[in-house]
């Protein structure tokens, strides 16, 4: 059943834990490997109480868990608030002199971290180290990522170094925790030195590490930036996810009002500046702030050759009960005809182009469509077609 990943429900556990004290009613002990499933199953049915019933009940007959046992029932404490609960099971493991290794040791300093204990959570790492095990990545990457939410970016570059001192490699996780630090408190420029510094040792960000400058450009209401790192994104082949588009859409309208107050030219000093020109016209022309958004960001996402994450969002649009109108088909249509799918595509959308010309008469939409109008013109020259 768990092989197939299928843990066991409320209803399997506390049937096998009958058939457990059945068993050992008839003198038949269980092996390691039965109370591990069990404990597994109930820690993942958040039935955390009961999994540590069941270890007690465990270590009473000298049935040793492995570490990792240890760890989920930590780890599930922590979870659901419980530090000093996880707290006298780890110290219980030290006074029953049980062996745990460093899995053990960094589930509890992610629970310290998580409540913003740092002086435990170095403690805990320092008595690590004490008993002649090694701390790895993920206890390093931990404690920066806890630093870093408490606003203490010199104590996380500390670790940082003593990291790669210890010639404990980062990962994508560890750099992406120290860039939200720095983007997140609008040192933008340190941030991007890590990014040209990760990328230097051959990692690549990923989608929580774009997602990340983009939500703090767009939380310090620096939407130019924010389409820069976008741009830098989709040029990554990094498809966004909710939540890169959530930041990019309530980014986009919440700065409507600012509008105004933006340099046109300036805007053209960054080459992520179609998306925000696109969006800046159709707020101009009388557009509904949601609706400019999502059709800035999907014509943004047809330039950039990732249709499939372009119809993702339609769909979140249409979900969101935002309706895709003619100009979105468009965009859409446009898309197509980038990625080549078919010589089709480019002919309907040209003649799609007297949608546009409708818009404009209705006073909807002019500089928007002038700037669609070009792409199209681009097209045709491309291909060397004629259409009349």
């Amino acid at each position: 059943m768990m092989e197939k990943g299928h843990p066991p429900d409320r209803v399997a556990c506390g049937a096998l834990i009958h058939g457990l004290g059945k068993m050992m009613e008839r003198g038949v002990v269980p092996d390691a490997a039965i109370f591990n499933t069990l404990i597994s199953g109930l820690y993942k049915k958040g039935m955390v109480p009961a999994a540590r019933d069941l270890l007690v009940e465990m270590l009473n007959l000298n049935i040793l868990p492995d570490e990792f046992i240890y760890a989920t029932l930590l780890d599930g404490f922590i979870r659901n608030g419980d530090l000093s609960e996880a707290r006298r099971l780890f110290c219980f493991l030290g006074e029953k002199s049980i062996p745990h290794g460093v899995v053990v040791y960094n589930a509890m300093i992610k629970g310290y971290c998580r409540f913003g204990l740092m002086s435990e959570a170095i403690l805990c790492a320092d008595e690590l180290k004490k008993k002649g095990m090694q701390p790895d990545g993920f206890t390093y990457t931990t404690l920066i990522d806890g630093y870093v939410k408490q606003h203490d970016m010199n104590a996380a570059l500390r670790v940082f170094t003593e990291m790669k001192r210890q010639r404990c490699r980062p990962n994508v996780i560890t750099y992406s925790a120290l860039i939200n630090g720095f983007s997140g408190e609008g040192n933008f420029e340190r941030a991007q030195q890590l990014i040209r510094g990760m990328r230097s040792v051959g990692l690549v960000p990923n989608v929580v590490t774009h997602s990340i400058l983009i939500g703090n450009a767009c939380k310090a209401g620096e939407l130019e930036r924010a389409a820069v790192f976008f741009k830098e994104m989709l040029l990554d082949r990094c498809c966004p996810n909710d939540v890169t588009f959530h930041y990019l859409l309530n980014g986009l309208v919440h700065a409507v009002p600012h509008l105004h107050a933006v340099d046109e030219d300036g805007l053209h000093g960054y080459e992520g500046s179609l998306l925000l020109e696109m969006f800046r016209s159709m707020i101009a022309d009388g557009w509904d702030p949601w609706l400019a958004a999502y059709n800035s960001i999907i014509l943004f996402l047809c330039q950039h050759r990732m249709l499939k994450s372009a119809l993702e969002l339609r769909d979140k649009m249409q979900a969101k009960g935002c309706a895709m109108d003619a100009v979105t088909f468009l965009f859409l249509l446009h898309g197509f005809c980038v990625e080549g799918r078919s010589s089709e595509w480019l002919e309907i959308s040209l003649k799609y182009t007297l949608l546009l010309d409708r818009h404009t008469n209705q006073g909807i939409k002019s500089e928007a469509s002038a700037i669609f109008s070009s792409l199209f013109e681009d097209l045709k020259s491309e291909k060397g077609l004629n259409y009349g």
